[in-house]
């Protein structure tokens, strides 16, 4: 027994001396590197441990623990690419994480690399450079681009070209402007005329137009002449020039303007819709609302009327079912187009349950997507509820319906819960009870407060006596305690005329209610307390030691510290003690 204190007590020893040594080398490493950093006047964090350091409105390089290059470059950037941007006496270049040249300090000015290039000047003439550092142009543009069309904008006095890539002009420097337009495509201009480019930089159209609109799914809307129309990305006119204002294509149609009216036209250039409306509203699944003179109707996704325009109003183009408005009065139509209601409620509400309520002379009721009403219009108030149930009320009295409109519960309740994995609490009058999805109750309703259910059990309380139901509603443990704790593998602790015992799952007493304290169990074993005594019992109930004890603490692998008039030992589960010497 000594032997085995003695070695564990050197064990002991020589870890705290290898932690100290471990320890002492972190402190000495981080005072180094403190004492190395400490020279210069500020210090920032690049990427991959590299630290950009300054001294004298100079900038550097430091790994952390040396100099890679001293403070010289008026300004350096941040570590992108396995480069650094740096410049001095104006002048710009990059070096590695080394701190070697990877481009000597040559431009005046050099920019971000994008799509692998990047533009440079020198003497107030501008190029490209590509990731390898090579000039793919010469310096020769009185400005440049860099897009990300695909290509980059140059500039030779006041006219404008294209070059792509690899620095080759695909269009001569002769335009008065360039833009682009989406997907590659540019317009550009000479004089007032405006013409479309395509990726390689070909004139796919004259130059005639007054401006090009941006790429809308492989279209390009036109102006000439203040009148309007569609290229398509081969540069043909897919539309006359007809219109007063076009709009961009959405889901492969577009709305056309004449005179103030509006149709639509697919992305072939067909007219699709008869330009008529004062108004298109948005599509929603396949259908959108439309206006004219104050009325409302309905067209599908083809442009073809599914309603004449007739209605006072529309709502809630989804769901298969329609809402819509007749004089002070809604109904309901389907997706074709079809009444499938009379236009009689005074108000129409939003899906609840999968259902719709709707509401006459202030009563409620609910009807289907097939527009069947399914419950009485009777109902104070509808409200979603949960578990597929919809809830309503009656003179404040509230009960449940189902979808198919049967009323499952009665309704008198004052409250009803949310349905937690099954079971939701009700109230009527003073008192609790539980139901369940069928609305059955399966509990009395009897209880002053009953709690959430955890691993399955609730606790319910009756005066001051609390027990336990389960989730069918059954008493586990009779409403005789004081209080009942949560179980802690399979066992609780119970509370009676102030002692304390435990109890397992199905009800059954393990131990006689005698302690003045129970702790939870932890491994198979708890501690228990009298007479500020303590010691230990298993889940059979049996008491593995005397309660003798000062102190007993938590288990930990096995084993637990106790105290017994001043001295320290262990026990393990079985109630065996090891005390020090």
């Amino acid at each position: 027994m000594e032997k085995n204190i003695l070695i564990s007590k050197t064990n002991k020893g020589t870890a705290m001396k290898f932690h100290k040594i471990i320890l002492f080398s972190f402190l000495f490493s981080a005072v180094l590197v403190g004492q190395e950093l400490a020279q210069y006047d500020r210090v920032w964090e690049l990427a991959e441990n590299l630290k950009k350091v300054s001294k004298n409105a100079k900038f550097g390089l430091h790994d952390g623990s040396k100099e890679i290059v001293s403070p010289k470059y008026d300004y350096m950037g941040e570590y992108i690419r396995g480069m650094i941007f740096v410049s001095n006496n104006g002048k710009w270049g990059f070096i590695n994480r080394n701190g070697e040249d990877i481009f000597p300090l040559k431009y005046d000015y050099v920019g971000d690399f994008r799509r692998g290039i990047a533009q440079v000047s020198l003497k107030k003439k501008f190029g490209f450079i590509n990731s390898n550092w090579k000039e793919i142009t010469q310096l020769k543009y009185d400005a440049v681009w860099n897009s990300d069309e695909g290509y980059s904008q140059v500039q030779v006095k006041s006219k404008y070209g294209l070059i792509n890539d690899s620095g080759v002009e695909i269009t001569a420097i002769k335009y008065d402007r360039v833009n682009g337009v989406g997907q590659g495509f540019s317009k550009v201009w000479i004089g007032d005329k405006c013409g479309l480019l395509d990726r390689q930089g070909k004139e796919v159209t004259q130059l005639k137009y007054e401006d090009i609109g941006l790429h809308s799914e492989g279209t390009f809307s036109i102006n000439l002449n203040g009148l309007h129309g569609f290229l398509n990305t081969d540069g043909i006119e897919i539309t006359p020039m007809k219109y007063d204002t076009v709009y961009n294509f959405q889901n492969g149609l577009a709305e056309i303007v004449v005179d103030g009216k509006v149709g639509l036209i697919n992305n072939n250039g067909d007219e699709v819709s008869q330009i008529i409306y004062e108004e298109i509203y948005e599509f929603v699944d396949d259908l959108a609302k439309v206006r004219v003179g104050g009325k409302f109707g309905l067209i599908n996704s083809m442009g073809k009327p599914i309603t004449t325009v007739e209605y006072d109003d529309i709502y809630n183009l989804k769901d298969g079912i329609i809402q819509v408005k007749v004089g002070e009065k809604y109904g309901f139509i389907n997706q074709d187009g079809t009444p499938i209601t009379k236009f009689e409620y005074d108000e129409v509400y939003n899906f609840v349950g999968g259902l719709i309520t709707v509401q006459q002379e202030g009563k409620k009721g609910l009807i289907n997507r097939r527009g069947q009403q399914i419950t009485p219009i009777k109902y104070d108030d509808v409200k979603e509820f949960s578990e597929g149930l919809v809830e309503v009320e009656i003179n404040r009295r509230k009960g449940l319906v189902n979808k198919q409109g049967k009323e499952i519960t009665l309704i008198r309740y004052q409250y009803i819960g949310d349905f937690v994995q099954g079971v939701a609490h009700v109230k009527f009058g003073e008192q609790l009870g539980i139901i369940n999805t069928f609305g059955r109750e399966i509990t009395p309703i009897k209880y002053s407060l009953i709690g959430d259910f955890v691993e399955g059990f609730a606790q319910v309380k009756i005066g001051n006596k609390v027990g336990l139901v389960n989730r069918d509603g059954k008493e586990i443990i009779p409403i005789n305690y004081e209080a009942i704790s949560p179980f802690s593998e399979e066992m609780a602790t119970v509370k009676l005329n102030g002692k304390y015992g435990v109890i397992n799952k199905v009800g059954k007493n393990i131990t006689d209610i005698k302690y003045d304290d129970v702790f939870p169990f932890q491994m198979s074993v708890a501690k228990v307390g009298q007479n500020r005594k303590y010691g230990l019992i298993n889940l059979e109930g049996k008491e593995l030691t005397p309660i003798l004890y000062d102190d007993i603490y938590p288990f930990r692998a096995g084993t637990a510290k106790i105290m017994l008039g001043g001295k320290w030992g262990i026990i393990d589960k079985e109630g065996r003690e090891i005390w020090d010497k």
